[in-house]
């Protein structure tokens, strides 16, 4: 099953092999956490629902 792009969801790293994975890890941990409170998912489903502008 293939998931079309606008559906997909995705963050990424741009660095060198040197990068510290813990501390990538941790901080999508904290912005995961924060984002939970504002996107609901009552607002996530009207989010997805909206017209695309």
């Amino acid at each position: 099953m293939e998931i079309p792009p606008k559906d997909q969801t995705m963050t990424s790293d741009a660095s060198n092999a040197d990068v510290d994975l813990g501390l990538v890890g941790y901080e999508m941990t904290l912005l995961a956490q924060r984002l939970s409170d504002v996107l609901s998912p009552d607002l996530f489903e009207q989010l997805k629902s909206a017209p695309v502008q």
